[in-house]
């Protein structure tokens, strides 16, 4: 966050102020924000409290102002900065992490079609999917949902195909569908 803001300050290096504010974490959330020579929690705080409000995390907001010579007095700066990522979070996509489980399985070529109507079913994506001697799916499936995942695989091909445990990572929801 802080290597980015440097590179607006540079970007925008005649502005007279470039106001910030970021959150990063998941499990423990760390929070930082600046007013760049507005007065004292003016600027930096109002767009904190707007990221807060939202719940949104990972993310860096930079509010850059030049002065027109109006003043806007304490209260205005306040509505103004925090009115200006408001606006910016209207227009965002926003996108969920969720942790999730990757595994591998090993298919022949008679099992592949009857996979791909399992997983169609599924809270599984397919990341990638190699075609040589037999079938390779990576997957990735909610951390959360892994047990019961394999045991419905395992059933469902009556033991004969088996998911190779994988990596932990997050992956990207957007609109109702996730992808890794």
């Amino acid at each position: 966050a802080q290597k980015t803001l440097e590179g607006f300050r540079k970007q925008y290096k005649d502005a007279t102020h470039n106001c910030y504010a970021w959150r990063i974490g998941t499990e423990r959330v760390m929070e930082k924000s600046g007013d760049d020579g507005e007065p004292s929690g003016t600027a930096g705080h109002p767009m904190l409290h707007v990221l807060q409000m939202q719940k949104l995390t990972n993310l860096l907001a930079v509010v850059t102002r030049y002065f027109g010579g109006i003043k806007l007095g304490a209260g205005g700066l306040v509505r103004a900065y925090a009115e200006s990522v408001s606006k910016a979070l209207d227009g965002a996509r926003i996108v969920k992490n969720r942790l999730v489980k990757t595994g591998l399985l090993k298919l022949t070529y008679d099992q592949y079609p009857k996979m791909l109507q399992f997983l169609e079913r599924e809270q599984a994506v397919v990341e990638r999917t190699d075609f040589t001697d037999e079938v390779s799916l990576a997957l990735s499936v909610p951390c959360g949902e892994y047990g019961a995942f394999t045991a419905r695989l395992t059933d469902y091909f009556a033991g004969k195909v088996s998911l190779a445990e994988g990596e932990t990572h997050y992956a990207a929801f957007a609109e109702g569908a996730w992808r890794s």
